[in-house]
This record gives structure tokens, sequence and C-alpha cells, in this order.
């Protein structure tokens, strides 16, 4: 699958566990120069503005037309370490 990160940035995010809508992605993280991703930045609050939200790539269980479902794993026991809280999107 391709996707362009200008479409993917309009896809709402959504937690499948608890059906909550967890804003929308607003920027990426990889690492370079391997070029691996390794997360999304989800914003978050009313209207973008709020605490940003850092999912791991390995959290993304599928791209949908309109949204992203995740499977948001960072309070669970035995989950991997979460990415640091992230400051909203501009």
């Amino acid at each position: 699958m391709e996707i362009k990160f200008s479409d993917l940035k309009k896809k709402e995010v959504i937690d499948v566990r608890s059906g909550k809508k967890l804003g929308k992605i607003c920027d990426f993280c990889f690492k370079f120069p391997e070029g691996k991703i390794m997360g999304v930045t989800v914003s978050g609050g009313i209207f973008g503005f709020g605490d940003g939200l850092s999912i791991p790539f390995r959290s993304i269980e599928k791209i949908g037309e309109d949204t992203v479902l995740v499977r948001n794993d960072c309070n669970q026991k035995n989950a991997p370490p979460c990415p640091p809280p992230v400051p909203p999107c501009p």
C-alpha cells in the first residue's frame, strides 16, 4: 500500500479497544538514515488544540479510507515502552 502523508493526515485516528476518537495525524517520526517509520503524532483536544499523543507505528492496525485504527497499548500490562508525550500540533 502506498499513501501520501498529505492524505494520511486528513484521517481520524480511532482506538479499536475503546472506540474513542483520538484526533487526527499531524506529524510522524522516522529514524534516519534507516528510513524506518517509528510512529505518528496525533492532535488532541477540541479542534486539534490540547495534548498531543504519540502512537508507535506498531500500534497501527488498519489504515482505511477515512480512519486509522490503532490499538493504543500504552497503559496495558507488559506493553513495550511508549514514546514520550508530545506538544500539540501547530
